[in-house]
């Protein structure tokens, strides 16, 4: 045994349920997510009305695809690839 801790791979939550949109799922991502270790988690959601301002009070970094729904595209699977 080497004695160093074993490294949390990161992780990038993709989902359409993220606030600022309201619900339950929504909440229950929201709660996941903020007890991942900050540095070793992302997350991608489509836009919401508000989503600045909520993304700028996340413990992590939020990324936001431009439109209110993902869609599983060519340019969605690009754009996960490339966080």
């Amino acid at each position: 045994m080497t004695g160093r801790r074993p490294s949390v791979p990161r992780t990038l939550v993709v989902t359409n349920d993220f606030p600022p949109r309201v619900g339950g799922v929504q909440q229950y991502v929201w709660n996941l997510v903020a007890n991942l270790p900050s540095r070793k988690v992302a997350v991608l959601a489509p836009n919401w009305p508000g989503w600045r301002e909520h993304d700028e009070r996340m413990p992590v970094p939020v990324h936001r695809w431009p439109s209110p729904f993902l869609w599983p595209t060519d340019a969605l699977f690009r754009r996960v690839r490339g966080l």
